[in-house]
C-alpha cells in the first residue's frame, strides 16, 4: 500500500534524479532547449525539497537528541546542519534571481553557489526519501 510517507519518498527521490540529470546533461542539449527555462522550473520544485528535508532533518535531530545513540545523535547533527547550509545557500540565489529576474547576474559567485546546491540537493534529498521509504511501517 502506498502511504503518504512512501508518496514523499518517491516524489523526493524522482527530484533529486531530475535535478541531478538536469544538472550533467543539460551541457549536451543547451543549443535545442532554454535550459534557464527548466531551472526555473526546478527551482520551485527544488524549494519544496530543500524545506521538507530541513523539516525532516531537523525533527530527525531532535529526536536523536533525545535519547537514542551517540553515534545517531551524530549524524543527524551533521544531516541538519548540511541541509541548513543547503537551503542558506539555495534561497540566497533563487531570491536573487527572482529579485533581478536574470540568472546571469551575480556572477561567479552566484555561479558557484548554484554548483553546489545543484549538487547537494540531489544528495540530501535522495538521502531523506531514502530513510522516509525505509522508515514506513506500510
Amino acid at each position: 500500500m502506498l502511504t503518504l510517507p512512501r508518496l514523499v519518498a518517491i516524489l523526493m527521490l524522482a527530484s533529486a534524479i531530475v535535478v541531478a540529470a538536469h544538472f550533467i546533461l543539460s551541457h549536451f542539449y543547451s543549443d535545442a532547449v532554454d535550459t534557464g527555462a527548466i531551472w526555473n522550473i526546478l527551482n520551485w520544485i527544488m524549494a519544496a525539497g530543500v524545506l521538507y528535508s530541513l523539516a525532516y532533518n531537523f525533527m530527525r535531530r531532535r529526536a536523536a537528541s533525545r535519547g537514542l545513540g551517540q553515534s545517531d545523535g551524530m549524524a543527524a547533527s551533521a544531516a541538519f546542519y548540511i541541509t541548513a547550509v543547503l537551503a542558506l545557500m539555495f534561497f540566497w540565489s533563487w531570491f536573487a534571481e527572482l529579485a533581478t529576474g536574470d540568472d546571469e547576474t551575480g556572477g561567479v559567485t552566484r555561479s558557484i553557489t548554484w554548483v553546489l546546491v545543484d549538487s547537494l540537493y540531489p544528495v540530501i534529498t535522495g538521502a531523506v526519501a531514502c530513510r522516509l521509504w525505509s522508515s514506513d511501517d506500510g
